[in-house]
């Protein structure tokens, strides 16, 4: 089961250059390059599916990216990597206000996501346990995939998330803090940001 709190993670064999620190007392928020062609491609596997999501340059890394990781491992979740935006209070390890990740989760035994009548959301609101109230929770299509988007209204936070096998879910997901949350205008952005880093997401082979 993975908390809703989890940082995602990917793989990775491109190198990420962290942004520039700029020192001050308050967030100030970061300049994001949005154009999609500026992104750095990662690519990452997945058992044998080789998986490729973009980044926009300047991100913190939270967490070094690993290079593979196989279902075969996983018996509750994975963290493999995570990436800060909007980190400028003036210390490399100072809280990025928007926290991105990848992660590889279990399916709890017991619960059946084979079952016709049975979509795969359903099977990762019950793997998860988190109470939907004050959560929105709907499919969105992207591309070739479609995923199962949680997102938090009160507490604001996004999860997408699609099976990778019979018993495992990946889910990119973001997370923002209280600054941010602040400036709806921003967190509107930011969510955003997140949606669009997700729809980079390819499946290779």
């Amino acid at each position: 089961m993975r908390p809703f709190t989890n940082c995602c993670t990917f793989l990775l064999y491109l190198a990420l250059v962290p942004g520039t620190m700029v020192a001050c007392s308050a967030y100030t928020p970061q300049r994001i390059e949005r154009d999609i062609a500026q992104w750095h491609p990662y690519y990452f596997r997945l058992d044998d599916t080789l998986y490729r999501i973009q980044i926009p340059p300047g991100a913190m890394i939270i967490k070094q990216p690993v290079t593979d990781v196989s279902t075969d491992s996983v018996d509750d979740y994975f963290i493999a990597a995570a990436f800060g935006f909007d980190f400028g209070r003036g210390t490399y390890n100072d809280i990025a206000q928007v926290e991105l990740g990848v992660s590889v989760s279990r399916i709890n035994d017991g619960i059946s996501c084979v079952e016709e009548e049975s979509r795969f959301g359903e099977c990762i609101l019950q793997d998860s346990k988190v109470s939907v109230k004050g959560n929105m929770n709907q499919y969105q299509t992207f591309g070739l995939l479609q995923w199962f988007h949680e997102s938090g209204t009160r507490l604001p936070w996004d999860g997408y998330s699609i099976l990778v096998s019979r018993d495992h879910y990946l889910t990119i997901e973001g997370h923002y803090w209280e600054d941010l949350v602040e400036r709806p205008d921003m967190l509107a952005d930011r969510r955003k940001l997140v949606e669009e880093i997700v729809r980079t997401v390819q499946i290779l082979n």
